[in-house]
């Protein structure tokens, strides 16, 4: 048995780096992405980053995805799930932000659960006449 007189693991040092507006995201030893202005909301759409999506960047991608759907989209999660978009609900049947019923949908829980799936997903059925599938949907256009 041996012993060590410094630690295996010591701070990275820090890298002085000229512009300021470019951003190089490490996970582990490997570059990920090196970019330039990009936003955290963009950084999770390109997949660079992970996790839950806040209700400030649900917002944001919606708007500028499906502008002229925006303020639908916004009224329909904040309806359906207030932003959660590991949401179950009506008993363990509707699944994420958009409470979608996979059993009378042609969507897999997954895409369902995952926000930008089931934002793609949820734009498609309206866009082909199934607003009525969303009681929300039916009453967004009711109270306009």
């Amino acid at each position: 048995m041996w012993g060590l007189s410094q630690p295996l693991i010591t701070q990275a040092p820090k890298i002085e780096y000229p512009e300021t507006d470019r951003l190089i995201v490490i996970q582990g030893n490997s570059v990920m992405a090196q970019a330039s202005h990009l936003s955290l909301y963009q950084m999770k759409v390109l997949g660079i980053l992970t996790g839950s999506w806040a209700k400030e960047e649900i917002i944001t991608v919606i708007k500028e995805k499906y502008p002229e759907k925006a303020n639908l989209l916004i009224y329909m999660v904040e309806k359906e799930s207030t932003y959660c978009q590991k949401m179950r609900g009506d008993n363990g049947l509707a699944y994420g932000c958009f409470q979608i019923h996979i059993d009378s949908h042609d969507i897999t829980e997954e895409c369902a659960m995952d926000f930008l799936c089931s934002l793609d997903y949820t734009v498609k059925k309206i866009e082909e006449g199934y607003c009525r599938l969303w009681t929300s949907c039916r009453n967004y256009y009711e109270i306009k």
